[in-house]
């Protein structure tokens, strides 16, 4: 049916709102207010949310009077809407999981902060809500290809400038004074060295995806010694800058370091020229990126202190030979089409390096193994999808390596490991099984004190002249606590040994395992909610990629996530006891997965017709983004949910449904035909 201007700017109005989330959320923090970053941030999300809303109602509204005027029916939609609610993919599981919040809220211990929110986090029902918000609202707006990458590219290039504070402060260059040490681990726009991490790892597949599309769109597939010739003209550039730099910090004289360089150049540029001219933008392919981000890397290493005799003409020697590297190469080839998507390529390439240094300066093990599980799951995507097995069978060799090597790093006693387990930055990887140290003794104790909460006990008793034993004690392990309760309600189980850790006026307000907090907030059927909207996302995002097409399939992909999770209950119960139950049921329902997924690669392995059904349109971003829910959702085991990654999983679940459930099932004419009417002027 016709819109009205009103109903387009609504439209309009809205996906500005979710692209204002997704841009300020991450990045807003206010040094002047009270808690600097997570409450100032919610209360921006909450505001959009009710602009958002408050668009939806006047444009659903707007199209009501103007079906009437018309006196039409609901264009297209014979089945009622009830119906049309229950075949929406996604929606009744997140319909489940607000009722329970809702059901928490009410029967809390605190009601009024599981609405709300308390003053540190803010993260109550009302937020919860805001986040689902978002995640309606792009399944009715979100309709073309176009909101699709302008919604993309922006969730790609908000996290460079948070990627590059957090170089800032490795470097010692923030002029902010904060509390902390930031330089050892950085904390960027987050506050927190394991928030920042956790963010980029929902990033990384994303910016990793839309490289491999521009890279294949600028250069299409590479053969053999177009990638030699691309790696020997950078290794002669990398040659030529580091002499040039060792000349000039040495005292030779300063042409003598530029003809170093200008040969450098022009051999670099000769070897691209021997090639034939349809050859030469595969060469391009791999030699500018990879110039580009060895400068930028090396511009960053120049922070370190220089040498004393000549500081200054080092500093500037660098950034000028970087300054004439980035303007020589484009300029020695600019009669070559592909050269302007190539340097676009070679900047996607550069926002991947800067994420994944970023991640590497924040030196937190629980975003970094969600990073590894989620690329490593990524990869056997892209190679079944793209029909290339060897590259699936070799990333899961890869994951058994690094399964393997990691279970060494961690069990092993020698002189080497443990001098390996003292150095910076991978050190931390080697203590993740060491629950007797600080940071993994306080999780222990937190998640024995929870696994003591959810079961049944004495009722709680409430202080004051109207208080009392809770009469909903009997309760509490179905419906839990409420959301943000469990400061309140902790108490009565904190292990005394934990006052010999933390200081002795604190309380957990999180288990640091979104498990045990689920089972906290809003107990055992709140649980059923959470792994039910994980298990949905697994199950239509692997659907959609062709993986789950016949009913034994639904069945076995059930059945191994469910019988996964009890074995991996069952299994870290009778190693490490109950307190361990959080980590034992995702680690269980993600090894049910691994199962499943091996048990498709194995029949494509042996059926070239099962192989050709899977993947189809928009393969690869609904590949990168159930790697990015993997990611957080094995990042979350050991962490919990802050407004930058809740706000994303959110708009990756909305951008799930819309790419797998609209736009790759409808023909490329017929949904720029219905939606072309809100499309933004």
């Amino acid at each position: 049916f016709m819109r009205t201007k009103l109903g387009l700017f609504c439209d309009r109005f809205i996906e500005a709102g979710w692209l204002a989330a997704v841009i300020a959320v991450p990045l807003f923090f206010n040094i002047y207010s009270q808690r600097v970053f997570e409450p100032d941030k919610i209360s921006i999300l909450r505001s959009l949310a009710l602009a958002m809303a408050a668009a939806w109602l006047i444009r659903t509204l707007d199209g009501w009077r103007l079906r009437r005027a018309e006196g039409k029916k609901e264009a297209g939609n014979a089945s009622p809407w009830w119906r049309r609610v229950a075949q929406t993919p996604m929606v009744l599981p997140t319909l489940f999981l607000i009722a329970i919040n809702l059901l928490s809220t009410a029967t809390s211990v605190v009601p009024r902060t599981s609405l709300w929110g308390s003053h540190v986090r803010l993260q109550g029902t009302y937020s919860l809500l805001s986040y689902i918000l978002i995640f309606f609202l792009m399944l009715d707006v979100l309709r073309t290809k176009r909101q699709l990458n302008r919604l993309i590219n922006t969730l790609i290039l908000v996290s460079l400038p948070i990627a590059l504070y957090g170089l800032v402060q490795h470097f010692g260059l923030d002029p902010l004074p904060w509390g902390g040490d930031v330089t050892r681990r950085v904390t960027s726009s987050m506050g927190n060295a394991v928030f920042v991490s956790a963010y980029l790892i929902m990033v990384v597949p994303l910016t990793l995806t839309r490289l491999l599309e521009n890279w294949k769109a600028a250069v299409g597939d590479f053969r053999a010694m177009d990638a030699v010739m691309g790696l020997i003209a950078f290794a002669l550039l990398v040659g030529s800058l580091l002499t040039a730099m060792f000349l000039g910090r040495n005292g030779s004289a300063p042409w003598l370091s530029w003809g170093v360089l200008l040969a450098g150049v022009a051999i670099a540029s000769l070897l691209v020229l021997l090639r034939p001219s349809e050859r030469r933008p595969q060469v391009l392919a791999i030699f500018m990126p990879l110039t580009f981000a060895f400068l930028v890397g090396f511009v960053w290493v120049l922070e370190i202190p220089f040498p004393p005799e000549d500081p200054k003409y080092f500093s500037w020697g660098v950034l000028a030979s970087a300054v004439f590297l980035l303007a020589m190469i484009p300029f020695a080839l600019y009669l070559y089409k592909p050269v302007a998507r190539l340097l676009l390529v070679a900047g996607y390439f550069v926002i991947l390096i800067a994420q994944l240094v970023t991640i590497f300066y924040s030196q937190s093990r629980g975003p970094f193994l969600g990073l590894v599980g989620g690329m490593l799951l990524y990869l056997v995507f892209l190679g079944l999808t793209k029909r290339r097995l060897w590259l699936s069978w070799g990333s899961v060799a890869l994951a058994v390596l690094v399964a393997l090597g990691f279970v060494a790093f961690n069990t092993i006693q020698s002189p080497l490991v443990e001098q390996l387990r003292e150095m910076p930055y991978i050190g931390r990887l080697g203590k993740v099984f060491q629950t007797e140290s600080k940071t993994g003794k306080v999780r222990v104790l937190i998640w024995d004190g929870a696994t003591k909460m959810i079961d049944w006990h004495e009722p709680l008793e409430f202080p004051g002249p109207d208080g009392g034993p809770d009469r909903l004690n009997a309760l509490r392990p179905l419906i839990g606590y409420g959301p943000e309760a469990m400061y309140v309600a902790y108490n009565r189980f904190y292990p005394p040994d934990l006052a010999h850790f933390e200081k002795r006026n604190a309380t957990p307000d999180r288990s640091h395992n979104d498990t045990l907090d689920s089972l906290i907030f809003t107990g055992a059927i709140g649980f059923v909610a959470y792994m039910l909207l994980y298990l949905s996302i697994f199950y239509y995002g692997l659907k959609w990629l062709g993986f789950i097409r016949q009913r034994w399939q639904k069945y076995a992909f059930w059945g191994l996530w469910i019988g996964g999770s009890v074995a991996g209950y069952v299994g870290f119960w009778a190693w490490r006891g109950p307190a361990f139950l959080g980590v034992g049921i995702p680690f269980g329902g993600l090894v049910g997965l691994g199962i499943y997924i091996l048990i498709v690669m194995i029949q494509a392995s042996r059926d070239p017709e099962r192989r050709q059904a899977l993947g189809g349109r928009y393969a690869l971003w609904i590949a990168a983004l159930l790697a990015a829910v993997a990611a957080h959702f094995i990042e979350t085991q050991f962490g919990f949910d802050i407004a930058a990654t809740r706000t994303y999983l959110w708009a990756y679940i909305g951008l799930l449904v819309v790419i797998g459930w609209r736009l790759a099932v409808a023909p490329e004419k017929a949904a720029e035909t219905v939606e072309a009417p809100a499309q933004p002027a």
